[in-house]
């Protein structure tokens, strides 16, 4: 199979197979997963209209990582964010939790610490005694 390449155009990735007769471009831009984050790898292969395979190829593929791992990923970018807020007070950890699609707190935290080395508690904690 040839190494897809993938691109970042006007703000949105973009996957590429070798210039085929028809051409053909995955465009994920148009997925949900900025909106809606409780989105799995099946939602948003039916989403694009093809199989979870193919989309687990492209992302493969394209980053070197599985689209589950992309999910994560996105999902632990905004965490890192809403983690101010609940230094702040305005946010609970399980908020974070509910709003970046995790059903279960203690599925979130793990992800977190995975990600960052610490749990989303240990950092409000560094974020309060910063301040």
């Amino acid at each position: 199979m040839a190494r897809r390449e993938i691109k970042y155009e006007n703000g949105k990735f973009v996957f590429c197979q070798p210039p085929k007769p028809n051409g053909f471009e995955l465009d994920l831009s148009n997925m949900t997963i900025g909106r809606n984050f409780s989105l799995n790898v099946s939602q948003i292969a039916d989403e694009l209209k093809i199989t979870p395979r193919q989309l687990g190829n492209y992302f493969y593929d394209g980053l070197g990582i599985s689209a589950k791992e992309w999910i994560t990923q996105q999902r632990m970018v905004l965490a890192r964010k809403f983690i101010y807020a609940v230094a702040a007070g305005e946010l609970r950890i399980g908020d974070i939790a509910a709003q970046l699609g995790y059903s279960d707190p203690s599925h979130f935290t793990n992800a977190f610490k995975r990600c960052y080395g610490l749990s989303p508690a240990d950092a409000v904690a560094k974020i309060k005694k910063a301040v």
